[in-house]
Formats: structure tokens, sequence, C-alpha cells
């Protein structure tokens, strides 16, 4: 059974590095992260569980780089799923939340919804994420 409130952390594995800083960052202030690199248990068919937590979850953050919009396979894959659900809910709500890693231009999928930098300031991207997920940061 999928939690509801967890934030899926959409990511190419070239920008695992700042997904796991991500995810520590919203564990540390008492959120729910959920990505693959830790939530992912041994026998579960991964690609299943991966559609059922994006269709569950609150939140969908997707990390937008030079390599992510380029790359093939199971990120465009995430990003397809997401913007289904997003169809499904209010066209208020926020559900998909880009975060770019660098000065890479959205996709044009993408360009209407507001996003936010985690460059060049990482913490201040963070605290506007946090903002966006009802969770005010803590100084």
């Amino acid at each position: 059974m999928v939690e509801k409130s967890k934030i899926f952390i959409s990511y190419a594995r070239e920008d695992l590095e700042t997904a796991i800083k991500l995810y520590g960052d919203l564990k540390d202030v008492g959120l729910k992260p959920w990505m693959d690199e830790y939530d992912l248990l041994p026998g579960q068919n991964w690609e299943l569980e991966i559609k059922n937590v994006i269709q569950s979850c609150e939140y969908f953050l997707t990390l937008i780089s030079e390599i992510s919009i380029k790359k093939t396979g199971h990120f465009q894959e995430e990003q397809v799923i997401a913007k289904e659900v997003a169809r499904k809910r209010p066209e208020s709500a926020t559900f998909i939340i880009p975060v770019r890693l660098d000065g890479t231009d959205l996709p044009d999928s993408l360009k209407s919804i507001h996003w936010v930098d985690l460059f060049p300031e990482y913490k201040a991207g963070l605290k506007k994420i946090l903002a966006a997920l009802g969770k005010e940061p803590e100084d």
C-alpha cells in the first residue's frame, strides 16, 4: 500500500548526487520524500511500484538538467505518468514541481508551470520547494 503525502523525486541517474541531497533535506524537515534509491525494496516490481507511487503521491518533483531532458527511458516515462496524474487534478492544484539543476530551458510541456532553481544557490531553491510543499523552512 502506497502512503499518500509522499513526494516523488524524478531524476536522471547522472543527477543522483543532487537527488540524494534533496531527499535528505526533505526528510530532515519531516516530509516523506520517495526515491527509488532508498524506497524500492528487494523483490518489488520496480516499474509497477514507481507507477503506483507517482499515481498516489501528493507532489512530483522533477529534476531538470541538460542531461535529463535529453535522456530516453525511465525518466521520460515518469514524466508521462506524472502529466497524466496532473490532468486528473484541479488545474490550480500544485502537483508537478519542476526543479532546475542548471540553466537548461524547461521542456515545452512544463513551461506553463512555475519552476524553482537549485542553482546557483541550493539553499534558496530548497526554501522555495519547502514553501511549495507547505512546509515552513527553519532557518
